[in-house]
């Protein structure tokens, strides 16, 4: 068959002849692609902390006498240990006791620290309250405050007496101005002779006086009336005109009403059935 020939016969598998490809040339020049591997994937493995906190916390039905009840599996681990040891193993007994010498320790170590922790703290408080006294600045007032904590050495205990975060001192200081004004408006309304004092079948007790005790029982010790305080208020009271008005202010800015002394107030009957002790301010 003739070149020409050739050329003319183009059909299946036969291109023409100017686009096949010449002898010696590859017929793909960039080569074979790579093949593209897949992104890793992440390991859907947990970490075998979250495996064992997931197991310990997995709920199982347990047979509780006659009832079923649903526990976490290291409740019902630590119940089964405990239930072993109470029948004699020697393993589980040896295990459960070392383990609450190990939690025993743990939370001895927690009060020792929180111990000597606010045990720092009452000393840097005090100092730093000494200070601005020295300097004739006014007395901090921090919170908590260091008259408020008290110490058992014996069994490592803090107890606090009073406020322990802004709002309670607040409502604090609020109850102790009005403490102060209730026993001034006591002496204004001239309710020394209802004190709670003598028979108690006589006794009686007078409105703002008795609002007074239930104010104090609210305040830690070292916001409560003392003796100074009172004879300071009856001294107040020889300056009457100065005095009332200041009474009249601090009823208005406590939204108190302030009744002239001359209005009778109620006086409580004290029965055998109720005790209400004298206010400690009283006493010298």
């Amino acid at each position: 068959m003739s070149r020409r020939a050739e050329d003319a016969e183009v059909g299946y598998g036969k291109p023409p002849r100017n686009t096949r490809f010449k002898k010696g040339q590859s017929r793909n020049p960039r080569g074979r692609p790579r093949k593209e591997t897949p992104a890793a994937t992440p390991d859907p493995m947990l970490p075998l902390d979250e495996v064992i906190k997931q197991e310990a916390a997995r709920l199982v039905t347990v047979r509780d006498g006659d009832e079923r009840a649903s526990i976490s599996t290291i409740d019902g681990v630590i119940r089964a240990l405990a239930h072993t040891a109470m029948k004699g193993g020697v393993f589980a007994q040896r295990t459960l006791i070392e383990l609450l010498r190990e939690i025993e320790q743990r939370d001895l170590e927690r009060k020792k620290q929180s111990f000597e922790r606010w045990q720092n703290y009452v000393a840097e408080t005090r100092s730093y309250i000494r200070d601005a006294r020295a300097r004739g600045q006014p007395e901090p007032e921090p919170v908590p405050h260091p008259d408020d904590i008290e110490f058992e050495d014996g069994n490592l205990e803090v107890r606090f007496t009073g406020p322990l975060d802004e709002e309670e001192a607040a409502r604090a200081r609020r109850n102790q101005r009005f403490s102060r004004l209730c026993v001034e408006m006591s002496l204004y309304h001239q309710e020394d002779n209802c004190r709670g004092e003598g028979p108690l079948a006589n006794a009686s007790v007078g409105f703002w006086l008795l609002s007074h005790v239930g104010l104090e029982a609210t305040l830690p010790e070292r916001m409560r009336i003392t003796p100074l305080y009172l004879r300071e208020a009856e001294r107040r009271r020889a300056t009457n005109r100065v005095w009332v008005a200041w009474l009249k202010h601090e009823c208005e800015q406590l939204n108190l009403p302030f009744i002239k002394a001359t209005k009778p107030w109620p006086v409580w009957k004290l029965s055998e059935s109720v005790v209400v002790l004298p206010p400690r301010f009283y006493q010298e």
